[in-house]
């Protein structure tokens, strides 16, 4: 999967990856993670911390599916607001970015 994320303006995100299978995640043209392992999924499994730039950020997502049943998502927390010690699962997702394919 290939996206260009657009974001109004520069901030600091969380990519939460929901996985049962093992990936690998560009962001902007530098490989953020390369996760192996085939895992029950659930909806945060693993968390990237980035930078959003203002304006077009690429994101590259490789997939391995070594079984029948997979499953994968993907979404975008805000760093900024709030923070404390209930971890990256608190704030609300990111709701104001584009996407072009």
């Amino acid at each position: 999967m290939a996206r260009t994320i657009i974001s109004r303006y520069s901030r600091p995100v969380n990519i939460i990856v929901g996985n049962s299978d093992s990936y690998r995640l560009y962001f902007n043209g530098v490989l953020l993670a390369e996760v192996d392992e085939h895992v029950w999924w659930t909806p945060c499994n693993n968390v990237h911390p980035v930078v959003l730039r203002a304006g077009p950020n690429h994101l590259l997502l490789k997939l391995l599916k070594r079984g029948d049943d997979m499953r994968f998502t993907l979404g975008v927390r805000d760093r900024t607001v709030g923070e404390g010690p209930r971890g990256f699962n608190k704030e609300d997702w990111v709701v104001d970015l584009a996407d072009l394919v």
